[in-house]
């Protein structure tokens, strides 16, 4: 992907580097975020609203 490829080259790492980027130095994918919005919408996640939860691996510009 030429996105990926280019966002790598300018932080100076492999596609496979950036991708793992994060504090826990794993590959969140679209997958990770779809699972849980599908969560959010049972009865665990009920009375929550407006919630704000990244899926991102982790960030250490956030920690």
């Amino acid at each position: 992907d030429e996105v990926l490829e280019a966002r790598a080259k300018h932080y100076g790492l492999s596609v496979k580097e950036y991708k793992t980027n994060n504090v826990m130095k794993v590959e969140v994918n679209s997958a990770d975020v779809a699972e849980l919005a599908a969560e959010m919408c049972g009865v665990l996640f009920s009375k929550t609203t407006a919630a704000q939860v990244p899926v991102d691996g982790g960030n250490d510009r956030v920690i």
